[in-house]
């Protein structure tokens, strides 16, 4: 009878290296689970991710307000989270990332636009600018703007 084809997860846990890693993750992910149990309701959600970084588990969370609040239970999280080789939490922020776009041609938002009053201050500083090159740049932008006005009425 033929040997069974090894799988993925037999060849990666077989290479102590990624075996090394993998456990680490495992590990972190763990923590990050037993953090989650252990704060308010409304700050679950937003912790996205855990590392650890030598003896300091690094929680991390979608949003500054957030990670402020967060920053107060550190210490005591610290505390019930309580292993030989961590010592401590800290509280870092990574806002979540829009979808990626696929495809040669990636969407690009709608450039924001200039008001009227806008335009018009950009022309009444070029008129009283020393400096040539400023004033012919404030020109062209408060231009721009100004047919870009005119050609979406």
């Amino acid at each position: 009878m033929p040997d069974r084809p090894k799988t993925i997860h037999d060849l990666l846990w077989n290479n102590p290296m990624v075996r090394d890693r993998l456990a680490r993750r495992q590990r972190e992910l763990e923590l990050l689970e037993a953090a989650r149990q252990r704060v308010p309701g409304g700050l679950q959600r937003h912790c996205i991710d855990a590392h650890l970084e030598d003896t300091t588990l690094v929680l991390v969370l979608d949003s500054p307000a957030w990670a402020t609040r967060a920053r107060f239970l550190a210490r005591d999280l610290g505390a019930a989270l309580a292993a030989r080789d961590l010592t401590a939490v800290r509280i870092q922020t990574r806002p979540p990332q829009p979808p990626r776009q696929h495809g040669p041609k990636a969407q690009v938002g709608t450039p924001r636009r200039l008001s009227a009053a806008t335009v018009e201050h950009l022309r009444t500083a070029a008129e009283h600018l020393d400096d040539p090159e400023l004033a012919a740049t404030l020109r062209r932008l408060a231009e721009r703007h100004a047919e870009d006005d005119t050609s979406s009425d």
